[in-house]
């Protein structure tokens, strides 16, 4: 399967992946053959990227660090939740989240040779949940790289799930407000953390480390974050850990006023920021479980050919194994040969690419 931005399908291509509602009911289902129409849904629901199945893409398999199932059900509870603090201004039943936190937590233990790469595909309004589900899973990920026990990693992602339940008390018009913020709307927005931070440590069965990661999150190292302006030696891991994962997830997804950034401009926007406002080694570790160029994406080579990343090495994110497809003229071969970029230095991938018809 290979991944294509939805302006780039076409009727008759197959889909490789479900595609699910916001209610975790399958909006269309993996094997179908996209028609016009589907195409047309997808574009209005606000699905940006698909996954597809093709003659060129044949064999190549995107494994998510977590199951669909578990990302569905996580994202309905973050939905539950939230709903649940917009209306009674408190988290009714924390089981759940804890509950779900353990089985990410489980399932990220059992995948942590693999490097992350987010595959699952949102509708535009099911954003704020899938954001909240990514956040969790890469700032666990990130966890158990730095060598956190059962018990840290579990309070860990409890704050990075719950990192923007404040949101829930902020008007919807100045979240979603397309245009640029005045300075008092911003400073509404702001209030999030606190009042999230109010909201978990309100709630017996939320750890205040994980209440605290609500609260700095939006901290910054260099002190020009907020709520309080601290510095870096005055905000906690969790926190430095759920501020690069916030900052990665919504650079990289699609939004109604722009498109996602690819992954490696991601990771050297985050780079370029660890020296002021990341704490390097956090974001070097951060980093390190990245796929920076993910299975099933297009790329170019420095030769001028274009391919599909089969495989990534986690040791050297930036040297994967390519199925070639186009020569530089971009005419397609008549047989596909994959190179192992580890093995063939002086060829290396300069930027990525969405169409390979």
């Amino acid at each position: 399967m290979r991944k294509i931005h939805i302006n780039c399908a076409k009727p008759g291509m197959i889909l490789a992946r479900s595609i699910f509602a916001s209610d975790g009911n399958v909006l269309l289902g993996s094997w179908v053959e996209l028609n016009q129409r589907y195409i047309d849904r997808l574009k209005e629901k606000g699905v940006y990227h698909i996954y597809i199945e093709d003659e060129l893409s044949q064999g190549i398999e995107v494994v998510d660090v977590i199951a669909d199932e578990t990302r569905i059900k996580a994202k309905g509870i973050v939905k539950s939740v939230m709903f649940d603090v917009a209306k009674d201004n408190e988290i009714n039943d924390a089981y759940r989240i804890t509950k779900i936190v353990n089985q990410i937590v489980d399932e990220l233990l059992e995948n942590k040779d693999v490097l992350i790469n987010l595959s699952d595909m949102r509708l535009i309004d099911d954003y704020t949940f899938g954001h909240c589900v990514n956040v969790c899973v890469l700032s666990v990920m990130t966890g158990i790289a730095m060598g956190y026990n059962q018990l840290r990693l579990r309070e860990l992602g409890v704050g990075a799930l719950l990192h923007d339940i404040g949101k829930m008390k902020i008007p919807i018009k100045l979240l979603k407000k397309p245009g640029q913020l005045t300075d008092d709307e911003y400073k509404e927005i702001k209030r999030h953390t606190i009042l999230g931070f109010d909201i978990l440590r309100n709630c017996d069965t939320i750890s205040k480390i994980s209440a605290n990661t609500a609260l700095a999150h939006h901290e910054r190292c260099d002190g020009t974050g907020y709520p309080n302006g601290l510095l870096k030696d005055q905000i906690h891991d969790f926190s430095k850990i759920v501020a690069i994962a916030d900052v990665y997830d919504a650079m990289t997804s699609d939004r109604a006023y722009r498109k996602a950034l690819e992954p490696y401009k991601a990771v050297e926007y985050i780079l370029a920021m660890s020296l002021t406002q990341f704490d390097y080694n956090v974001a070097k570790i951060f980093i390190g479980n990245i796929s920076i160029y993910p299975v099933g994406s297009g790329v170019v080579l420095n030769t001028g050919e274009k391919g599909l990343v089969v495989e990534v090495n986690k040791e050297f994110p930036t040297r994967p194994r390519v199925r070639i497809i186009l020569d530089k003229y971009g005419c397609h071969y008549n047989k596909f040969e994959e190179i192992d970029l580890l093995q063939h230095p002086t060829i290396f991938v300069t930027s990525t690419c969405n169409d390979l018809m």
